[in-house]
């Protein structure tokens, strides 16, 4: 997918589509804070090594929900005309609602974690930092927007309460 990214997501497929740019979206977030870490001293940071390294995980992860997110919206497509109580079907569900809510969540995680980078990072490159944790910022948002949109579908009433709860700790 990354090779004709533009395309792909502009393409009149299903997908990939608004899950899978938000989380390129957040991986470039995650880039921007990696570009911070390795420009900032070491000793600047307490465990800068174990945050760089979460930094790297998580923009690994994102461009790998990424390519879930399509792979969900794919699924969808095959089941969608199924009954609405369909295993195959919640099934498909479940995965659009569950990609998007990981993504949310290592997001806000990350740009939380990141915080000391701003603060302390290196001064010419804390812009980016800056600007890296508003793209995570961008990315939680718009996967919770996706959560939301597709949770109404979802028939299991316990997952639907339980997802609700977690997108509320993310506001």
């Amino acid at each position: 997918m990354a090779d004709d990214l533009w395309e792909a997501v502009a393409a009149p497929t299903a997908s990939p589509a608004a899950g899978s740019a938000a989380a390129i979206v957040g991986a470039l977030g995650a880039a921007l804070l990696i570009k911070l870490a390795r420009l900032t001293r070491p000793q600047d940071i307490p465990a800068h090594d174990r945050l760089l390294a979460r930094l790297l995980a998580a923009r690994n992860r994102l461009v790998a929900l990424a390519e879930a997110d399509s792979a969900a919206i794919t699924a969808w497509m095959r089941t969608r005309r199924l009954p609405a109580d369909d295993p195959a079907r919640q099934a498909a569900l479940r995965a659009m609602i569950n990609v998007p809510l990981e993504a949310a969540e290592l997001c806000r995680t990350i740009a939380i974690e990141a915080r000391p980078l701003l603060e302390r990072g290196h001064p010419p490159a804390i812009p980016d930092g800056q600007v890296g944790i508003q793209l995570l910022e961008t990315c939680r948002r718009a996967q919770c927007s996706l959560v939301q949109a597709n949770l109404p579908a979802l028939t299991d009433a316990n997952l639907v309460e339980a997802t609700r709860t977690r997108l509320d700790q993310l506001k």
